[in-house]
């Protein structure tokens, strides 16, 4: 069973190792059976094969020298990863099938040394069925044909396959050396096959090295002759692409009109400068032109290199100032002035003229830069168009020359080649060697008799281990106290062990009766064990009512019922056990009870008396009442002798009033509530009269007057009706008769206040302190008495069609009350609360539920949902007694403590026997052996 690891076993941590041993142990059988098994199976397997033997070969795997044989040079280099890429390729190919079927041949073994195995004997024979009955439809001659070939086939196939089986190819660590081993139950054909394959091996990658060279030079000849004719066509296309372009020299060409576009560029930028120039001078020279009109020159700018120009200007200036000094002096008309001013105006003409000679020539020189810049501009232009039709012939030019330098590269690289290969060939060697020949072996390999054994040994246990431990995962049962605690948070009462019966042929261990084991027995002593444990749940109070009840069927509730009575019967208790499991009672199983009248009869039969006219005798008045209750019957029940009349009012089995006629006046109710000065004399007297006029009681008609208020009179008028009604039952003869009524009908016609009233006094009880005589006598009856004990058995009796309903009804309250004024200890064994609802109705009458737990029977979710539908009814569970433990597959608790306790408490011998034993037997003697009913042995 899964535990969690918070919690203890057996008071050992769920993690101890003494858990996991006790686990284990309670398994030993089945670890013993697991281990016996594969050791004996280990050991058949040992001694019945035959030997294998093993011889080994090796082979040295050289380093390749990779160079070049013309040149020398080192083509590759051999690293970690490649050398083992290399010996893992040599591990494939060792075991390939062409070099297996050439070993096959060299070796030439009998057929019967290569038999397949019988399964693939069996593949082969399915495959060959399925082949004949495909080829049903195919040619006949065809057929035979192709089956003979693939006979052949099928056969070389499981021969190659039987070889590989009996080798294993392994390289020596830190070596180059290559182990092959071969294992055979003849050393002689083991020897064999080593040294064959290694040879052949050698062989063969010697030959498929010098075909592969062959096969090079083949295809290299051919590839060099189509190589050289792609290289001629290829320079005959590029020498008539040369002639039609006239591009001889590419590279030529390209310089001169690298060259010839420079030089045009500095022309163009040198024209394009001077152009710039002049017209800056043009620009500057106007602006001074237009400047000097009517203004006096006073410089000349430097560009304009004219010494006439600059005398011109020079008299001018000096002209003007004497021109200047003589308009201070003479007026305009005066010959000086005259003469001054037309001299100015001379020189102004003769500089203009010569700036305006000066500006045509500038234009005219930047005429001559604009022309020499556009004839540049027009050369590189043209320049460029040729340049770039080179360049378009550039791309053609070098394709066709790349083609020509590839076409020539590869037939140089073939022909080298193939000058290479023709060396090689002469040269070629395989890097294989054998270094050591396999030796013929003495001692077998296989098989080893003693570790074999030693493997299935532990093999063995390492799986009943296992198992043991998966079984004890998953059973989701309880098997002792712990586990019980552990899931439910209930205490466990006891634990009850099966006892041993050691009678005949059936001995074993059983679930018995304790008059049938000894007094000083384990069985016992659980016994006790359990009913301290109930009374110190009582705090030490004596007495009580419980429900015994259990998840399932079949846990031995009516066993512990039985034996726990008689447990208590021992201590001094009247104790009854009540069978309330009427569907399937235990006692109907026992053919001497069969038939026995019990629960169902007095409550059925006994408890339905009828109750009309008669006489007080065999019924006294507390019987009748009592028959009343139990029935719930509504009605009026009247009593009269000579001396007195009683009339009493009853309502669905409850007295509500009691009238007595015949009581002295002085002590009616009347003069009790004028005494108590609730009423007055006036008040009472019109009361009187309104209950002569209507018949009626005179509480109710105080109240319907208004004369006194519910609450003032309910109080008197109960006592007064417990006081008539202990006066009733001091009667010892009388006549009575009781008139049944409906109860809506009573309710009716006394009135609302009538149920306020009667809600107002409560229950009315002045009896229940007289036992009632007929009903205790009926009971008793019905019971079965334990010869020598106080305990009695009251058992289910007839079958009845309800009995849920029976079990939940007045009558089965009434029941418990009498069997609680009988007896010190009742006890209930009640229908499997997990499956059945009777046992809560039976609960809800009880002081307390105790629950029954077979070990190892009911799961973990039957006793769940059983513990709700329990609790359910708001009835506490005293406690949990784990049934039926077998103490033989609870290796803590027989090692422990059953152990210790039979060596210390237990005498040599069966021991005394029980008290009743002696005097008289169980009334119905449990059958010795009988495993398959825990429950028989009840009475």
């Amino acid at each position: 069973m899964q535990k969690s690891d918070n919690k203890t076993q057996l008071g050992i941590p769920t993690n101890h190792l003494l858990t996991y041993y006790y686990r284990l142990r309670k398994h030993k059988w089945l670890i013993v059976g697991t281990v016996f098994l594969t050791v004996f199976f280990s050991a058949l397997f040992s001694l019945t094969m035959e030997p294998v033997f093993q011889s080994s070969s090796t082979i040295i795997i050289e380093e390749e020298q990779q160079e070049s044989p013309l040149t020398g040079q080192r083509l590759s280099y051999e690293n970690q990863f490649s050398q083992q890429l290399t010996f893992q390729t040599h591990f494939e190919m060792i075991t390939s099938r062409p070099v297996l079927a050439k070993t096959l041949q060299n070796l030439g073994l009998k057929e019967e040394s290569l038999k397949p195995s019988p399964i693939k004997k069996f593949i082969s024979s399915v495959k060959s069925n399925l082949s004949s009955v495909i080829s049903i439809f195919s040619d006949e001659e065809k057929e035979s044909q192709e089956e003979l070939v693939a006979n052949e086939e099928t056969l070389l196939s499981y021969q190659i396959t039987a070889l590989a089986d009996k080798l294993s190819i392994g390289a020596v660590r830190g070596t180059r050396l290559l182990a092959i081993t071969a294992e055979d139950n003849d050393p002689v054909i083991a020897r064999n096959i080593a040294n064959v394959l290694a040879e052949t091996y050698i062989l063969y990658d010697s030959e498929v090295r010098l075909a592969s060279s062959q096969k090079m030079i083949t295809w290299l000849n051919s590839q060099l002759y189509e190589m050289k004719k792609k290289v001629e066509e290829a320079e005959r296309v590029f020498l008539e692409f040369k002639e039609q372009s006239g591009l001889f020299s590419l590279e030529g060409k390209k310089q001169v009109s690298s060259q010839k576009m420079t030089e045009l560029n500095t022309a163009f930028v040198k024209a394009s400068a001077e152009r710039l120039a002049v017209e800056a001078k043009i620009k500057e020279l106007i602006k001074i032109i237009d400047k000097s009109k009517g203004q006096v020159t006073r410089s000349v700018p430097g560009f304009m290199q004219n010494p006439f120009l600059n005398d011109l200007v020079g008299k001018l200036s000096f002209a003007e100032v004497e021109l200047k000094k003589i308009q201070g002096v003479y007026k305009p008309k005066h010959p000086e002035y005259i003469k001054a001013a037309g001299l100015v105006k001379e020189l102004r003409s003769k500089v203009q003229d010569q700036f305006q000679k000066a500006l045509d020539n500038l234009r005219a020189e930047r005429s001559v830069a604009l022309a020499q810049e556009n004839a540049a501009k027009r050369a590189i232009e043209n320049t460029e168009t040729e340049s770039m039709d080179t360049n378009r012939k550039e791309v053609q030019y070098s394709i066709l020359e790349r083609e020509v330098q590839t076409n020539r590269e590869l037939y140089n690289t073939l022909l080298t080649r193939m000058k290479e290969a023709k060396v090689t060939d002469e040269i070629t060697s395989t890097n294989l060697r054998l270094v050591g020949p396999a030796a013929l072996p003495t001692d077998p390999v296989r098989p080893k008799k003693a570790f074999n054994i030693l493997v299935g040994l532990l093999v063995g246990l390492s799986l009943g281990v296992g198992m043991a431990l998966l079984l004890e995962y998953f059973d989701q049962t309880v098997h002792n106290k712990e586990d019980a605690e552990q899931h439910f948070q209930m205490p466990v009462l006891a634990e009850i062990p099966l006892a041993e019966n050691g009678i005949g042929k059936d001995k074993g261990y059983i679930s018995p009766s304790l008059l049938e084991m000894p007094m000083n027995s384990l069985f016992a002593e659980s016994y006790r064990v359990l009913s301290n444990s109930l009374m110190y749940s009582r705090l030490n109070r004596e007495g009580g009512m419980f429900v015994v009840t259990s998840a399932s069927p079949g846990e031995g509730k009516s066993t512990i019922s039985f034996n726990l009575g008689l447990t208590l019967s021992l201590q001094g208790l009247r104790v009854v056990v009540v069978e309330t499991d009427m569907r399937l009672p235990a006692s109907r199983r026992e053919p001497a009870l069969k038939g026995r009248a019990g629960l169902a009869d007095i409550l059925s039969e006994t408890f339905s008396t009828e109750i009309k006219d008669g006489q007080l005798g065999e019924l006294s008045v507390v019987d009748i009442h009592a028959l009343l209750e139990v029935q719930e019957k509504s009605g009026v029940l009247t009593y009269w002798n000579d001396e007195h009349k009683f009339t009493v009012y009853f309502l669905r089995g409850q007295i509500i009033d009691v009238d007595w006629p015949t009581r002295p006046p002085e002590e009616r109710l009347g003069e009790l509530l004028v005494r108590s000065g609730l009423l007055t004399r006036e008040q009472l007297n019109v009361a009187l009269s309104r209950q002569k006029a209507t018949s009626g009681r005179l509480g109710r008609v105080l109240i319907n007057l208004g004369l006194i208020t519910i609450d003032k009179v309910a109080g008197p008028l109960k006592l007064l009706t417990q006081e008539n009604l202990r006066a009733l039952y001091r009667l010892k003869s009388a006549h009575f008769s009781f008139e049944e009524k409906d109860s809506r009908n009573m309710i009716n016609q006394y009135g609302p206040k009538e149920a306020d009233l009667n809600s107002t006094m409560g229950k009315i009880e002045a009896g229940k302190q007289i036992p009632s005589k007929f009903l205790i006598d009926q009971l008793r009856r019905h019971l079965i008495q334990i010869k020598g004990t106080s305990l009695s058995l009251l058992l289910a009796g007839s079958t009845v069609p309800n009995p849920g309903a029976l079990l939940s009804s007045n009558r089965m309250r009434f029941l418990v009350d009498l069997l609680s004024e009988e007896f010190d200890v009742v006890l209930f064994d009640s229908p499997p609360a997990g499956t059945i609802s009777d046992s809560g109705a039976v609960a809800t009458l009880s002081d307390g539920v105790i629950f029954v737990i077979r070990a190892g029977y009911a799961r973990l979710g039957e006793i769940k949902r059983a513990q709700e539908h329990t609790t359910s009814v708001q009835t506490p569970i005293v406690g949990t007694v784990i049934n039926a433990m077998d103490i033989r597959r609870e290796p803590y608790y027989d090692t422990q403590y059953y152990s210790k306790y039979n060596k210390y408490y237990i005498s040599a011998g069966d021991g005394a026997k029980h008290p009743a034993k002696r005097k008289a037997r169980h009334p119905v003697p449990k059958k010795n052996g009988d495993k398959s009913r825990p429950e028989s042995g009840k009475a």
